[in-house]
């Protein structure tokens, strides 16, 4: 008999959906933390000790994301267009 292939149960399909939908907010997250660490450095406002801490604390949030992102795409339910994307 050939081995017929494998059909995903509910749960593992709602599993892949949920990893879908928080690496899509997750990835929304760090592009906002991208353009925050952009807009921190060229704001005049904020003097160079408090620019240096909130550079500082943005890229300890966007380290955070990335080590969940690479959580999240090495599931067993990801999908392999979700362990591609970047």
């Amino acid at each position: 008999m050939a081995d017929e292939p494998r059909v995903a149960t509910e749960r593992e399909r709602l599993e892949t959906m949920l990893i879908r939908q928080y690496i899509e907010r997750l990835e929304a997250l760090d592009a906002e933390t991208e353009r925050l660490l952009e807009s921190i450095a060229a704001t005049e406002s904020f003097d160079e000790p408090t620019r240096a801490r909130a550079r500082r604390h943005l890229r300890e949030i966007r380290a955070q994301l990335h080590a969940l992102l690479l959580v999240l795409r090495d599931h067993p339910h990801a999908t392999d267009e979700l362990r591609d994307s970047t």
